[in-house]
């Protein structure tokens, strides 16, 4: 599956890369949408790299999994990933907050950790494109968990001697969910929050309590 590149803020409904991401889903229950990696794919989009890129899946709520972001690593990488913890889960593994583990066809050490709501409430359009696709389907604001990846000697950006290169490009978004990446203009989260109220007049979550 080739991922989607996009500009943050930048989906809204009516865009056929909307259209694309519905087939997608269809056919292998998910797509990968990166952001910040530079040209998107949206027409009139002049939008250039990031300082911190990111990639998150649209469809994985519909299994009843999370959907995941991946930040700091390639768009190839970060689909591999993607691919690799969405494997273990259809196979019956139940990856939690926290655990740390390999995965097939994955060079390196991953680890999944929920991402706290704020950082998607505070600034919509860092998930733009899960919001067009929604359209009130799995509720306001979607559950997500971020997929972390280990520095070459296997140390995770949380861990104390971690890489520091490393440590900058994967920003950990349980730790500060409102920095990163850069948040959208003050005018931009407002349209994002707009719509987001226009959609979902009251919120129907469908997940329970996250475990402690």
């Amino acid at each position: 599956m080739t991922p989607l590149v996009h500009a943050a803020g930048m989906a809204s409904a009516s865009d056929p890369a909307i259209a694309h991401i519905d087939g997608l889903v269809s056919t292998y229950g998910f797509a990968v949408v990166s952001v910040g990696y530079g040209p998107c794919s949206e027409p009139g989009c002049d939008h250039g790299p990031s300082p911190h890129p990111w990639a998150y899946t649209v469809g994985l709520m519909a299994q009843m999994q999370p959907e995941l972001v991946v930040m700091g690593s390639t768009i190839q990488e970060a689909s591999e990933m993607v691919h690799a913890v969405v494997d273990m889960r259809r196979d019956g593994l139940a990856l939690r907050h926290a655990d740390e583990f390999w995965a097939v066809g994955v060079p390196v050490m991953l680890c999944v950790e929920d991402v706290p709501d704020p950082w998607v409430q505070y600034d919509p359009a860092r998930m733009s494109a899960w919001f067009a696709w929604n359209r009130g389907r799995y509720g306001t604001v979607p559950v997500v968990q971020q997929v972390l990846w280990t520095d070459g000697d296997g140390a995770f950006p949380f861990d104390e001697d971690c890489d520091p290169w490393t440590v900058a490009d994967q920003p950990v978004l349980s730790v500060d969910p409102f920095a990163f990446p850069e948040p959208a203009n003050r005018a931009t989260r407002r349209a994002a929050r707009r719509e987001i109220g226009r959609q979902f007049p009251s919120p129907p979550p469908p997940w329970g309590p996250r475990a402690a």
